[in-house]
């Protein structure tokens, strides 16, 4: 019998959860008010808490997982650049960014998804 490690599907919620929030720092607020270094680093969310945490060390050697961890961490380097640009008053290039802020948080779902069907 396999050993679920995390519930998934509460980190699948959670990531949607927080590309919604970037997408709403981008659309809806000033983007002045947000520091960009820290959506870009892809450890301070709770996906990113549990990927360089301990507990997913049983997974380090699963070739999903490796993937999971370098699309997770592309898409927090989007992320970050998207609101840099945005803070930094280039809405072309903040705008420029928003494909692949997308596809990396698609990337993200899928990969997660697979993991979920190999523990």
């Amino acid at each position: 019998m396999k050993k679920k490690v995390i519930d998934i599907d509460a980190l699948i919620y959670q990531h949607l959860q927080w590309k919604s929030q970037a997408e709403s720092f981008f659309y809806e607020t000033n983007c002045k008010t947000i520091n960009p270094t820290i959506i870009g680093r892809d450890n301070c969310c709770d996906l990113g808490k549990w990927i360089h945490s301990p507990v997913s060390d049983p997974l380090s050697s699963n070739e999903t997982f490796q993937q999971l961890k370098k699309a997770h961490k592309k898409f927090h380097l989007y992320a970050g650049r998207m609101l840099l640009e945005c803070k930094s008053g280039d809405t072309d290039c903040a705008e420029s960014w928003l494909p692949l802020f997308h596809k990396s948080a698609e990337d993200v779902i899928k990969l997660l998804k697979e993991l979920k069907k190999e523990i």
